[in-house]
């Protein structure tokens, strides 16, 4: 009898964990979601804004200097910087997950490793990244010109991917 009193303790913990969980889930931005506006400062100290319709496309890009498939991914995310560099009405916005770095003075060697010419919005306090539900890294948010986000990639992004975020407008 006492098994079965167990067993039923450890289900409904376990549906509240479900439930709390899927709850948590549901706050921040999610696809075919307008996004927010919202600032911040970057590692040079200039303030980076998205606004809504500002850009017909905005790339958002969280990665943090110790994550082994940012690393990894990291050439390609400067060539796409670059490119979206290139197109008139888009932005790029690189986040550094810098609440979670041992520390940020490791960023600009790993910046100038990997050759990026980008100035990465600090997230010192790790509200970006509670903000945007980031659970994993590297996570890339693409937003079209309403504010409504079109793509989320959890995890690094592929040629495909690649090549779908630098051609669409």
């Amino acid at each position: 009898m006492k098994q079965g009193k167990w067993l039923g303790v450890l289900w409904l913990i376990g549906l509240l964990l479900v439930t709390s969980t899927a709850e948590a889930r549901e706050e921040g931005p999610h696809m075919n979601q307008v996004l927010a506006p919202f600032s911040g400062s970057t590692l040079n100290g200039k303030t980076i804004h998205y606004e809504i319709g500002a850009y017909d496309k905005t790339v958002i890009h969280f990665f943090a200097t110790w994550c082994y498939p940012c690393q990894e991914e990291m050439p390609a995310i400067v060539s796409l910087s670059e490119q979206l560099n290139q197109q008139p009405k888009s932005q790029f916005i690189p986040i550094n997950l810098t609440s979670s770095e041992n520390s940020v003075k490791a960023l600009t060697p790993f910046l100038q490793q990997y050759e990026a010419t980008f100035d990465p919005l600090l997230d010192n306090d790790g509200s970006l990244q509670k903000g945007f539900q980031i659970f994993g890294i590297p996570t890339t948010i693409v937003i079209n010109a309403d504010g409504t986000i079109i793509q989320r990639i959890n995890g690094p992004i592929n040629k495909e991917e690649f090549l779908s975020i630098s051609e669409q407008s």
